[in-house]
């Protein structure tokens, strides 16, 4: 099985003093393809990120922490869609 990372979705969130972070979402994904040939996808851990590229982590529904060489600036994002 092979995996790969694809880009899956685009936010928007916020920190407490109101600047504004793009964060991208990255799936990882699997071919399950088997001797039957049913291709389906398999879905895996999920990678966020800023779109400079800092390291995001997902707290809770709508709760992140940015990692950057300032330290750790917590966001939060009111999309509806955002994990």
């Amino acid at each position: 099985m092979t995996a790969r990372m694809r880009h899956t979705q685009t936010f928007t969130a916020r920190s407490e003093d109101g600047h504004e972070f793009v964060i991208h979402v990255y799936t990882e994904s699997y071919n399950a393809s088997t001797t039957d040939a049913s291709g389906r996808e398999l879905t895996g851990r999920e990678d966020f990120k800023t779109s400079d590229g800092k390291r995001v982590n997902h707290v809770g529904k709508g709760k992140y922490v940015i990692f950057g060489p300032s330290g750790e600036i917590p966001v939060t994002s009111d999309d509806p869609d955002a994990p």
